[in-house]
């Protein structure tokens, strides 16, 4: 056989066995995202399962350890997207395989964010929650967006919690938050129940966080 068929046989195997050994490592971390976002739906449905015991006994929890609880669930969740935010980017599974792996994560995050706001309500808690309404093609401000989103959470020292969703995740819930939050540009943010239409930057954003809640860092700085 000629060197250079040889040669030529070798590389393409090399090449496909790279390509599927690529292939099995990503469906392997996706199985085990999949297995985190269960293990955050489990927590959160427990945490839900203490408030409702409590207001049968009418015995209240303790409002640190809920606040403690929103704080490591909002950490999880937010690795878990960027996690999820690789695959869509590199795309290195089929798009149906992201599209289940992505209904999982918004539906996880919708179901935080609730918990989130019935600790707000019961404890009253001075978070800030963000609904952040997206879309990843043909939205030229969605990413400086989500820049500024994430500076304030990082300088807020975890009292502003943000939930990204992509308004295309065939989600009926997402559908009924955008509809009930009046959302029909992108990007479009709901600070506390307040929507704000279009980008807008961090130190307007700022003002209006700080004009609904002052006692939090990201005011005091």
């Amino acid at each position: 056989m000629n060197i250079f068929v040889k040669a030529a046989i070798i590389t393409t195997f090399v090449f496909l066995t790279g390509v599927i050994f690529g292939l099995w490592l990503s469906e392997e971390r996706v199985s085990q995202l999949e297995g985190e976002i269960n293990n955050m739906n489990e927590e959160i449905q427990d945490t839900n399962l203490q408030f409702m015991i409590s207001d049968v006994l009418e015995n209240n929890l303790s409002c640190k350890y809920l606040e403690k609880q929103a704080l490591l669930l909002a950490d999880k969740a937010t690795t878990l997207g960027r996690e999820v935010e690789k695959y869509e980017d590199v795309k290195k599974l089929s798009d149906k395989g992201l599209m289940d792996l992505k209904k999982r994560y918004v539906s996880m995050l919708i179901q935080d964010w609730l918990m989130v706001e019935k600790i707000k309500k019961n404890c009253g808690s001075n978070y800030v929650t963000v609904l952040y309404f997206y879309q990843r093609y043909k939205c030229g401000d969605c990413a400086n967006q989500g820049t500024v989103l994430t500076y304030l959470r990082e300088k807020s020292d975890g009292q502003m919690m943000v939930y990204p969703i992509d308004k295309d995740t065939p989600l009926y819930l997402v559908s009924l938050l955008m509809e009930m939050y009046n959302v029909t540009t992108f990007p479009s943010i709901v600070v506390n129940g307040k929507t704000i239409h279009g980008f807008i930057d961090a130190d307007n954003l700022t003002e209006i966080i700080c004009n609904q809640t002052e006692n939090i860092t990201l005011c005091r700085s």
